[in-house]
């Protein structure tokens, strides 16, 4: 039996690049940016409650979609991942 291994092409890696540059121009410009620690801290207290709960909702369904990732593969799939 053969495996066929599948490399990233030019174009992936491009996207790869780009899409950390983008990151860290993104980045870049807020840690420049004119900010007082309440807008740090807090958000300025401008934001309104729909990205505050949509925050929050992906922060802990992630954490519990880690956590439960092992024991979900095993019984499912039958594999086992390695600790």
């Amino acid at each position: 039996m053969t495996e066929t291994v599948n490399h990233l092409n030019v174009v992936d890696y491009v996207l790869i690049v780009v899409s950390l540059l983008v990151s860290l121009g993104i980045g870049a410009y807020y840690a420049f940016a004119k900010q007082t620690t309440e807008d740090l801290l807090v958000g300025g207290r401008k934001m309104s409650p729909l990205p505050i709960a949509a925050s929050m909702m992906v922060t802990y369904f992630s954490a519990i979609s880690m956590l439960g990732m092992d024991s979900s593969l095993e019984i499912s799939f039958g594999i086992k991942v390695p600790n």
